[in-house]
């Protein structure tokens, strides 16, 4: 079952159920992007902020978080 995570109103749609776009109201513009390929996107951003730390250990959930605030900030 592929899902994605659209934006506009924050909701994760399973696109086999909708078709694509079958929530927008009239002039709103929703952008949508499959998990699997966020949570790949947000794994490589987070390697890339440890590798920049020297991978100390202790701040992996920061590393995460810095790198989800990133991916949202380019992506969206």
């Amino acid at each position: 079952m592929a899902k994605k995570i659209v934006l506009s109103s924050v909701k994760i749609l399973d696109v086999s159920d909708h078709a694509e776009g079958a929530h927008e109201a009239p002039g709103q513009v929703q952008y949508a992007i499959d998990l699997a390929h966020h949570q790949e996107l947000v794994s490589k951003a987070a390697y890339f902020i440890a590798e920049h730390r020297n991978f100390a250990p202790g701040n992996e959930m920061g590393d995460w978080l810095a790198a989800e605030a990133d991916i949202f900030g380019l992506v969206y």
